[in-house]
């Protein structure tokens, strides 16, 4: 991964002052056949902290994506409309942000709601009594909402398929993050609700990656993410669409395995037919990325030397966790697949890939090796555990 001296990229998506530069350049992997296998530029703004990846694709490839190859209608895990504990206790983070502000009887939209974990929270575990509807690409994902009286709508936060001002509310958790037409996507935001409506907003709080690090270019190295916003960049980007920023939040979410997620929440107001205020923030923290790159290629360092040293010494291991460390690593020339390396995840939907052009296996019937090598940072202690009920030694695991 070469480094980047300043050069002009244009305006900023966010603020859409012209000062967005690119700054440096990631290699990303993932399984055979994705849009995403790409080394892409990151263009970062130095008004307010905006960075975005230069991507070789469309907002249209990117719904594709999502609506025949996207493997979250398969997951359980933090963020994609589910209800583990860790879901659970964040849904009810947001409801304490929004009280005061929702009503029990309001119409309630959640905008790629995947499989509507929050929408069936608000239902049955909060008693809201007015009409929920989830809106996702995915109709593998929307299925789940078919016998938990919430309208499934199939369509894209670019394209939503409602009515004008029908929404009270509409909720966009881990959605902004993904969508290169910034501008599209808020005013249909801004068309479906209702005039004093509000907006909740997360993304990930990218001024905060280190304060939340899980494994090396963790956040920055998630294909699927094309921005990365500061409370400035989001802020900016609402207040140019006529949104009153009412509320900004700065959490940190629990995740899977004692790691957390770093939030980023605007809260805002539709007002139509008059202008909105200016929500003022100290512009403190427009050069994050290259602190966190430089940061992370620190910690990248000391992985590499650590799992070249676990292949010098042993002939056929096996990896098992197929997932975001995993194509991290592949990315950075780290791990060297050949047509013998064994891949394992439990992930039935991971199975039918292929890296590499190596199968993802079942672990329970692939052939095992003498050595395992675990790259999965939050999911380490189930695998091992896994593992060992198949046959393999504790001693001879290594996890990242």
């Amino acid at each position: 991964m070469a480094s980047h001296g300043n050069q002009p990229a244009g305006v900023c998506p966010a603020c859409r002052k012209e000062q967005l530069q690119i700054v440096d350049s990631f290699r990303f992997r993932d399984f055979d056949g994705s849009i995403f296998n790409m080394e892409a530029d990151f263009a970062s703004c130095a008004h307010c902290g905006f960075v975005r990846v230069l991507v070789p694709f469309s907002d249209a490839d990117i719904a594709e994506h999502y609506r025949n190859e996207s493997l979250y209608s398969s997951l359980s895990g933090v963020g994609v409309g589910g209800l583990t504990p860790q879901d659970m206790d964040r849904y009810e983070q947001y409801v304490g942000i929004l009280d005061g502000i929702l009503g029990k009887s309001a119409s309630v939209g959640d905008i790629g709601c995947a499989s509507g974990g929050l929408l069936k929270y608000l239902r049955h575990h909060v008693g809201f009594r007015g009409k929920l509807t989830g809106v996702d690409v995915d109709t593998r994902a929307l299925s789940a909402l078919n016998d938990a009286d919430i309208h499934a709508v199939e369509g894209s936060a670019l394209h939503l398929n409602l009515a004008p001002g029908a929404l009270d509310l509409v909720f966009y958790t881990h959605i902004y993050e993904h969508i290169l037409d910034l501008d599209r996507i808020a005013d249909q935001m801004k068309r479906v609700l209702s005039d004093g409506g509000y907006a909740f907003i997360e993304v990930p709080d990218a001024p905060n990656y280190c304060k939340a690090r899980v494994h090396d270019f963790f956040w920055l190295g998630m294909k699927e993410h094309v921005n990365h916003f500061s409370a400035d960049a989001l802020c900016s980007l609402l207040q140019r669409h006529g949104m009153e920023i009412h509320d900004v939040h700065r959490m940190q979410f629990p995740m899977k395995g004692g790691a957390f997620y770093p939030s980023l929440i605007v809260v805002a107001r539709a007002r139509k037919g008059a202008a909105a205020g200016q929500f003022s923030l100290a512009r403190s923290e427009p050069d994050w990325f290259r602190q966190h790159m430089a940061w992370e290629r620190g910690f990248a360092a000391k992985t590499r030397s650590n799992i070249d040293a676990f292949f010098a010494e042993k002939s056929g291991a096996a990896i098992w966790g197929i997932g975001l460390e995993f194509f991290n690593l592949l990315a950075q020339g780290v791990l060297r697949l050949d047509p013998d390396t064994v891949l394992l995840d439990s992930n039935a939907a991971k199975q039918a890939h292929t890296v590499s052009g190596c199968r993802i296996l079942d672990p329970r019937n692939a052939p095992r090796r003498e050595w395992l090598l675990c790259t999965s940072q939050m999911s380490w202690q189930p695998i091992v555990q896994n593992a060992c009920a198949i046959g393999y030694d504790r001693r001879r695991i290594f996890c990242i």
